[in-house]
C-alpha cells in the first residue's frame, strides 16, 4: 500500500508541487489581508474599512477588464506550446499588448467615473490610488509560470510583495483618514511583484518581445473574449451583492460583508489552487475516473470546512475584528453555504475550458446571472429597497443552477463517455 502511495505520488510529483506552490501563494494573497485586520479596525474603524472594501470590490471589475481572461486562455496556450521559443515569445508579445490596452481602457473609465458620480468624488483619490492593482497585474506574467507548470516563482515573488504590503500598512496607516492609502499600498506590492517577474523571465528563462501581427493579437482577444465575459459575469454574481449593499444599507455592512466574504474565499484556497494547476493537465488529456474523485473529494472536503465555520467562524470573526465586527455571523453562517456549491461548479467550469468548451463556460455564468439579478430587481421594485439576506438566498440560488447547468453540459458534449 505503502509502495503504491509513493509511486502515485511519485507519478503526480509536479502537480503535487505546484499545488503545493500555488496554495501557499494564495494563503498569502488572503491571509496577509486578514492579518491586519484587527490594526486596521481598530485606526480607520469599521465604516472606513468598509469604503475601502467597496473600492477594492470595484476595482475588481477594472482587474478582469486588464486580464480579459487571458489568465486562462494564455496558459492554456503557453502549455500547449512550452517546447517552442518563438511562439512563446510571440504569446508573450501578444499578451502584454492586450493587457495594457485593456489597462489604459480601464484608467480611462475609471476617472470618468469617479469625476462625474459625486458618491465616488467624495473618495476619489481612493479609487484612483486603487488601479495600482491593475498596473501590477499587468506587468504580472502569471499566466506564463501556471502554463509552463512553475508555480514556485510565482509563490516566492508574490509573497515578497505580500510581506511589503504587510510593512507598509504598519508604517503609513497611523491615522483614522489614512484609509484612503491602503488599497495603493497593495498595489504597490502588486508592481513590485510584476516587475520581478518580468525581470525573472527576461533574466532566467531568456524571454524577449518580439514582432507579432495585429491578426495574432486579435485572435487572442477572440479566444479570449468568451473567457473574459465568463469571469466578469461571476464577479458582477459574486461581487454585486458588497456593492449593493453599501448603495442600499450603509458601509458598517459592507464591512461585516467584506469579512464573511474574505474567509470564505480563504476556505477556497485549496479547491481553487487545484483548478490552476489541473487546467494545464486537463488540456492535454482528460480522465473520467480521475474526473469523479475529484469531483467527489471536493464535495467531501468543501461540506467540510462549511461545517467548521458554523462552529469556529464567530471565534474567527471576534480574533480578527472583535466586538466591533461580530454582526458578520450570521451572514457568514448563511453565505457559507456558497462555499462547496462555488468549488464544485468552479471545477465542472476549468473541465469545460480545457475542452475548449468556451461558449458553454460562458453560457453557464451568463444565465447564473440573470438567475441572480432577476428576482433582486423584483424585490427592489416591489419593496423599493433590498435586504442583506435576500441578496445572499438570490446569490446562492445562482450558484446551485451554474453547477447543474456545468454538469449537464458535460454530459452533453459526452465528456464523461469514456
Amino acid at each position: 500500500m505503502i509502495k503504491k502511495i509513493k509511486e502515485l505520488a511519485k507519478k503526480q510529483e509536479r502537480i503535487i508541487a505546484n499545488f503545493s506552490y500555488l496554495t501557499l501563494f494564495q494563503v498569502f494573497a488572503l491571509a496577509i489581508p486578514l492579518l491586519i485586520y484587527p490594526y486596521v479596525i481598530k485606526i480607520v474603524g469599521v465604516s472606513n474599512w468598509g469604503r475601502v472594501a467597496f473600492a477594492q470590490t470595484l476595482n475588481i471589475f477594472f482587474l478582469l477588464l486588464t486580464q480579459f481572461g487571458l489568465t486562462l486562455s494564455a496558459t492554456r496556450q503557453i502549455s500547449l506550446h512550452r517546447d517552442d521559443k518563438e511562439e512563446i515569445e510571440k504569446i508573450f508579445t501578444a499578451v502584454y499588448c492586450i493587457k495594457a490596452f485593456f489597462n489604459l481602457i480601464g484608467i480611462l473609465i475609471l476617472l470618468a467615473m469617479v469625476f462625474l458620480i459625486p458618491s465616488l468624488y467624495e473618495d476619489r483619490l481612493m479609487y484612483i490610488l486603487a488601479f495600482s492593482l491593475c498596473v501590477g497585474d499587468m506587468l504580472f506574467p502569471i499566466w506564463y509560470f501556471q502554463g509552463i507548470e512553475k508555480m514556485g516563482y510565482i509563490t516566492v515573488i508574490r509573497f515578497i510583495a505580500k510581506f511589503i504590503f504587510l510593512i507598509l500598512i504598519f508604517l503609513f496607516i497611523k491615522e483614522q483618514q489614512d484609509y484612503a492609502y491602503i488599497p495603493f499600498l497593495d498595489g504597490l506590492g502588486m508592481i513590485i511583484a510584476g516587475a520581478l517577474a518580468m525581470l525573472f523571465t527576461y533574466k532566467k528563462h531568456f524571454i524577449r518581445f518580439r514582432k507579432v501581427s495585429l491578426n495574432y493579437i486579435m485572435g487572442f482577444v477572440k479566444d479570449s473574449c468568451f473567457f473574459f465575459a465568463a469571469d466578469f459575469i461571476v464577479a458582477l454574481t459574486t461581487r454585486l451583492n458588497l456593492l449593493l449593499i453599501k448603495v442600499f444599507i450603509g458601509y458598517d455592512e459592507t464591512a461585516y460583508y467584506d469579512l464573511c466574504y474574505k474567509l470564505i474565499s480563504l476556505a477556497k484556497v485549496p479547491f481553487m489552487t487545484l483548478n490552476q494547476v489541473l487546467f494545464p493537465a486537463l488540456s492535454k488529456s482528460f480522465n473520467r475516473n480521475t474526473f469523479y474523485k475529484i469531483v467527489s473529494g471536493f464535495a467531501v472536503a468543501s461540506v467540510s470546512i462549511y461545517v467548521g465555520l458554523l462552529i469556529f467562524g464567530k471565534w474567527a470573526i471576534w480574533l480578527l475584528g472583535r466586538e466591533e465586527m461580530l454582526p458578520a455571523k450570521s451572514l457568514l453562517n448563511l453565505l457559507g453555504i456558497e462555499l462547496p456549491l462555488s468549488c464544485v461548479s468552479a471545477l465542472l467550469g476549468i473541465v469545460l475550458a480545457s475542452q475548449n468548451l468556451n461558449k458553454n463556460y460562458m453560457k453557464a455564468d451568463l444565465y447564473s446571472f440573470f438567475i441572480y439579478a432577476m428576482p433582486l430587481l423584483v424585490i427592489y421594485l416591489i419593496t423599493g429597497t433590498l435586504t442583506i439576506t435576500a441578496m445572499i438566498i438570490c446569490l446562492l440560488i445562482a450558484v446551485l443552477f451554474t453547477l447543474i447547468y456545468k454538469y449537464n453540459r458535460i454530459l452533453k458534449n459526452n465528456l464523461l463517455a469514456h
